[in-house]
């Protein structure tokens, strides 16, 4: 059985594309095919330990430190309390007067199995198509597959499609328009692509905040546990 540390190392390399230096995996940008701004430092918290990364230009001798707290983080099985040196994260981050937190669950969904309703997976010929309902999401469908969505009468209601892609895993993006929400096509587009993502031999995770409830709502009905939190200091 993979190990959640292993997991959240899988996870990591998903979300962001790295750079080595000195020994040291350091973030670039985010893993997508319009790659955004990293955070600065990405903690990563299991149940046996703990995965972290620096942004490639931040100050080395801030490098240093938050690795050398990273290091000694401990999670003691306790994911709903803040690191040992959050704190400190904090002022060493916050020296230019300006920091922003965000934190959440995750979740490997490689276990939930098929969903009952029906879904349909699609590929570039639908991209067109969804933009009209989902804007912003043409360029993923075109370049990373599976996507899995529900139609109702004909019109795309709900879609789940690789937000990131790694050659080792993939992360889930889920959307569903507003009028349609609250009747399962979410959690039943997320539980088939996630099977899209484990038939190709990949890793398929899910991550949310913790202030977004409907997207934990989804991952819930899917009977999942969260295996990591991760915690993004912007």
């Amino acid at each position: 059985m993979i190990s959640g540390k292993k997991l959240l190392e899988i996870e990591v390399e998903t979300l962001f594309s790295h750079v080595t230096r000195s020994g040291l995996d350091l973030m670039i940008a985010t893993n997508e095919h319009v790659p955004a701004v990293a955070p600065r430092f990405f903690l990563g918290r299991t149940f046996d330990g703990v995965v972290w990364r620096i942004r490639q230009d931040v100050d080395p001798i801030i490098v240093n430190r938050l690795s050398e707290l990273a290091v000694s983080e401990n999670t003691e099985g306790r994911f709903n309390k803040p690191p040992v040196h959050h704190l400190e994260y904090q002022e060493l981050l916050a020296v230019d007067g300006g920091l922003e937190i965000q934190s959440g669950p995750a979740y490997r969904l490689n276990a939930v199995g098929n969903s009952k309703m029906e879904t349909i997976a699609v590929g570039w010929e639908s991209a067109d198509v969804i933009e009209g309902q989902f804007a912003g999401l043409k360029d993923k469908i075109n370049f990373d597959q599976p996507c899995r969505i529900v139609k109702v009468d004909g019109k795309v209601v709900s879609i789940c499609y690789c937000e990131r892609w790694g050659d080792r895993g993939a992360e889930a993006g889920v959307a569903t328009l507003v009028e349609h929400r609250r009747n399962g096509y979410a959690t039943a587009v997320v539980s088939d692509w996630a099977c899209d993502v484990a038939d190709r031999e990949k890793e398929a995770f899910y991550s949310t905040t913790w202030k977004n409830a409907p997207s934990q709502e989804v991952v819930r009905n899917l009977s999942a546990d969260p295996y990591a939190v991760l915690i993004n200091y912007l």
